[in-house]
């Protein structure tokens, strides 16, 4: 039996324009990420090795390198505190790295270092123990780990994480966070040392993306980055800077 329209509940349909039938692009936010992943290596090379001047090369990588994509991938927001962890582990950390990483330099007696490149790379770019080295060292150590930590951890780790889980995650970001390192440390260090140096940043960043996976913010990881790692390396600088200005 056909149904009776109501002639005052006709509903009137326009056609609209046709248009054609597209999948999704689900690769575009994964191409984003990987472009993104490896943001770090075009501006540091730009600054270290074309502008030569190490401020420069930190500005460009703190602000575009970190602070664009944070801007650019605004996600849930994290917290620094609480730490979610005993602050004695944190320090024991903290300390047994800074042995580790003053141990080698001085066991090694300073042979990792490419002293020549070093020692003009110095004194071209004016890099002296002088007062702007202390405030640049408080910057390094203080709001360095912060600035890596939000981007790396913060973005980098946790939109792979979204779509790989936290183990892939977590080797992927960690593998890129210390792979662009070696820009810097084949520069400055021997051969081989600049491999070790390499692989060393990228276990540090297995370390800090754990941390922030299991205490869920991102204090821990910032401590122990700021006082773990980028502590002893002020340390290791200072030296570095006078044995060098000694041989000249």
């Amino acid at each position: 039996m056909e149904r009776q329209l109501d002639p005052q509940s006709v509903e009137i349909v326009i056609p609209g324009p046709e248009r054609p039938f597209t999948q999704p692009a689900y690769w575009r936010m994964p191409a984003i990420l990987l472009f993104m992943t490896v943001w770090p290596w075009f501006w540091v090379s730009f600054g270290l090795f074309s502008v030569k001047d190490f401020r420069v090369t930190l500005f460009l990588y703190e602000l575009i390198c970190c602070g664009l994509p944070i801007l650019l991938l605004r996600g849930e927001a994290f917290s620094l505190l609480p730490l979610a962890v005993r602050k004695r582990y944190i320090v024991i950390a903290c300390l047994a790295a800074n042995m580790m990483f003053l141990g080698v330099f001085k066991q090694t007696n300073g042979m990792i270092i490419n002293w020549p490149v070093f020692g003009t790379h110095i004194q071209a770019i004016g890099l002296e123990v002088n007062p702007v080295f202390w405030i640049f060292s408080l910057y390094f150590v203080l709001l360095n780990p912060l600035f890596e930590e939000i981007f790396w951890r913060g973005v980098v780790y946790r939109e792979w994480r979204a779509r790989l889980g936290p183990w892939r995650a977590n080797l992927l970001s960690s593998f890129f966070f210390g792979a662009w390192h070696w820009i810097i440390l084949q520069y400055y260090f021997e051969p081989l040392w600049a491999i070790a140096c390499t692989m060393t940043v990228m276990i540090g960043g297995m370390i800090f993306a754990y941390s922030y996976e299991k205490t869920g913010t991102m204090g821990t990881a910032v401590l122990l980055h700021g006082l773990g790692a980028d502590l002893p390396l002020i340390f290791i600088l200072h030296t570095a800077i006078l044995h060098s200005n000694g041989m000249h």
